[in-house]
């Protein structure tokens, strides 16, 4: 009987574990999302998306990675009182948004889903 109760108590250690495990993992998937890992890397990397405000396709870039979104690596283009572009971006020749740089000088324009940046880059896609 003590034998059994030993075994109860390491199965009932075993799923409280488990079940602790699934909720952190879910609370870090809500919170920082899915693509976490591929914003830290992305900026490891030297990739920065440059894009506009005013801009619907750089809107739906950062829409693509959830709440991950704030971790990218993005400078802002236009100013807020005109639509004039900013010096440093017309320094690296952005003409159109949004535009990924990679510190190999290479960039990607348009819309870039994160499995193209991790190809790119060699960033892994999950977390």
């Amino acid at each position: 009987m003590k034998l059994k109760i030993k075994s109860t108590q390491t199965w009932f250690f075993l799923v409280a574990l488990f079940v602790l495990i699934v909720i952190i993992l879910g609370l870090h998937f809500f919170w920082f999302g899915r693509f976490y890992g591929l914003t830290r890397c992305l900026k490891k990397q030297e990739a920065t998306l440059y894009g506009a405000y005013w801009c619907p396709h750089c809107q739906r870039e950062k829409d693509l990675f959830g709440p991950s979104a704030k971790y990218l690596p993005y400078v802002e283009c236009a100013t807020r009182d005109n639509w004039k572009q900013r010096p440093f971006c017309a320094n690296y020749n952005i003409s159109k948004y949004p535009t990924w740089l990679f510190k190999d000088g290479s960039r990607l324009t348009g819309d870039v889903s994160p499995e193209q940046l991790s190809a790119k880059t060699g960033c892994r896609l999950s977390w």
